[in-house]
């Protein structure tokens, strides 16, 4: 979200709680640095089956293992985007190769 608008961030909370609704227990909002210590945003957490908190980056490091951050939040994980772009394609290429042999399957029944 870096850039982005705070009123942004609510729909993309409400569309993680739809698509993962039993998978996220708590989204963590990184603050900007120049996001100001006493100013509070609203999020309509209570809507959430999710807990929200506010973090900055540094405080993001204690409440995460740095071994699940990348580089950019100071962490030790090893991302590759070209790579996992790869995987990605993978995967959904064998998820829909099964959806089809399962189809096809169910056609033969």
């Amino acid at each position: 979200m870096r850039g982005s608008k705070w009123e942004l961030i609510k729909p993309l909370l409400k569309t993680l709680q739809e698509f993962f609704p039993a998978e996220i227990c708590v989204a963590l909002i990184i603050k900007p640095d120049n996001f100001w210590q006493k100013q509070k945003t609203n999020f309509g957490s209570a809507k959430f089956s999710f807990e929200t908190s506010m973090v900055s980056v540094e405080g993001l490091s204690k409440l995460v293992d740095p071994s699940q951050l990348t580089d950019d939040f100071e962490g030790s994980l090893d991302y590759n985007h070209d790579e996992w772009m790869e995987l990605r394609v993978s995967l959904e290429e064998f998820i829909s190769n099964a959806a089809h042999l399962l189809s096809r399957l169910e056609d033969l029944q």
